[in-house]
């Protein structure tokens, strides 16, 4: 037992004041990740959210592209829709980007090999999975793949 009843009232204040800087420097962190998640406008995107069926409408041709697999909770989903944006206005003619709902579609995200998202598939003419990128890139970043595998010039 404690002898100094001030000694234990100065370890818990202590222990408060620690506590509340620890909330107070997740709340912090969580705010500015948070804000760092652009707003979309209308909250619709020119990237065509496709069911898995509707895959092979766009390997019929001798079309390369991108396969996107996402979820709506995702901040980095959102965050690289832009840059996707981006790369379709540049290269819509040469590749195809489209996006499948993982939570949606669980089976086509295992069928992948899909552990998180975004996941980027970058498909050949046949559907072959030629490479995969896992997280945030911007759009240059994806060109440079884009170009190494020779799905653009």
């Amino acid at each position: 037992m404690n002898a100094n009843p001030s000694a234990a009232l100065a370890g818990n204040r202590y222990f408060r004041i620690v506590a509340l800087a620890l909330v107070l420097l997740v709340a912090a962190g969580w705010y500015w990740n948070m804000s760092r998640v652009p707003e979309s406008d209308s909250g619709e995107t020119t990237i065509e959210d496709i069911a898995p069926e509707d895959l092979t409408a766009y390997l019929t041709g001798d079309k390369r592209g991108i396969l996107e697999f996402y979820t709506n909770s995702c901040p980095y989903c959102v965050m690289i829709e832009p840059e996707l944006e981006e790369l379709k206005a540049k290269y819509g003619e040469e590749i195809f980007i489209v996006k499948i709902n993982a939570e949606r579609y669980p089976d086509e995200a295992s069928e992948y090999g899909i552990r998180g998202v975004p996941m980027l598939i970058f498909l050949d003419e046949s559907g072959n999975a030629k490479a995969s990128l896992a997280g945030y890139r911007d759009a240059e970043g994806i060109a440079r793949i884009l170009r190494h595998l020779g799905f653009i010039e």
